[in-house]
């Protein structure tokens, strides 16, 4: 099934050539805006509580390189994340993000967004209306639990979500059927994981490679061989989460958001 709500701000305009944009994805709420040349792209998976700032931009094709990075909202503000260089296809673009722990409230007192790490340090490029920003992310949230009918009460409890272990082992090609991967020709799958206080889950898959015999496959895998970290409330105590995997099922690699 495909899923896409888009909620449009229509932020003051200066430098920015474009409007905030944010885009509903099956596992994720994403947030764009062009600036010239560059892209900006924010990223956030609800239920795993964290966001990627993304920076597209035309300097200087970069060599990959992963490590820590920090990025800043204007007058000082930084937070650390796990940085990441690379280029696109196209010679003359580069693509620079930080993957950061937390939610998009952080975005509040935004002024402008800069991504720093490994040598590289991006243009400043201006936010805009910080608080429509974080009311839409709010907003898509919502729909978000709405739309895959999630339990509200269930939700609130959680503090720190569960935790996938190791979950680049969880799936191989001898659990997937061969004539399914080859009629679906390659993609990406999303499930939707709900985990229980001793860390079992079970599967949704939300966002599908377009056959059914690979679906299932995926998500009776995902249930025999997952293994979490239960979530856990503020006071420290196992309870009910969820979580969401993307599988790749050319490479048959597991990416937990």
């Amino acid at each position: 099934m495909t899923f896409s709500t888009v909620f449009a701000l229509m932020l003051a305009q200066a430098a920015p050539a474009s409007s905030w944009i944010v885009t509903m994805e099956p596992d994720r709420c994403v947030m764009t805006r062009k600036y010239g040349n560059a892209s900006v792209f924010i990223d956030w998976t609800p239920l795993s509580r964290r966001f990627e700032v993304v920076i597209s931009d035309a300097g200087r094709a970069l060599n990959p390189v992963k490590g820590n990075g920090s990025f800043s909202f204007g007058e000082g503000t930084l937070f650390e994340g796990r940085f990441e260089k690379g280029m696109t296809l196209a010679d003359d673009r580069r693509v620079i993000s930080l993957d950061v722990p937390g939610e998009p409230d952080k975005l509040s007192s935004a002024r402008a967004l800069s991504i720093k790490g490994a040598g590289i340090e991006t243009d400043a490029y201006p936010v805009g209306e910080a608080s429509k920003i974080v009311s839409a992310f709010r907003q898509c949230r919502e729909a978000f639990i709405d739309y895959w009918k999630i339990d509200r009460a269930a939700l609130a409890r959680v503090a720190k979500p569960a935790e996938l272990i190791n979950p680049a082992t969880w799936i191989s090609k001898a659990d997937l059927p061969d004539d399914a991967i080859n009629r679906a020709g390659g993609g990406t799958t999303i499930s939707l994981m709900n985990v229980d206080t001793v860390g079992k889950l079970t599967c949704r898959m939300i966002g599908t490679s377009g056959e059914a015999a690979l679906d299932t496959s995926l998500c009776a895998s995902v249930e025999k061989h997952g293994r979490f970290r239960p979530a856990r409330a503020a006071d420290g105590t196992a309870v009910s989460g969820w979580n969401v995997a993307r599988v790749k099922f050319r490479a048959l690699l597991v990416y937990p958001r």
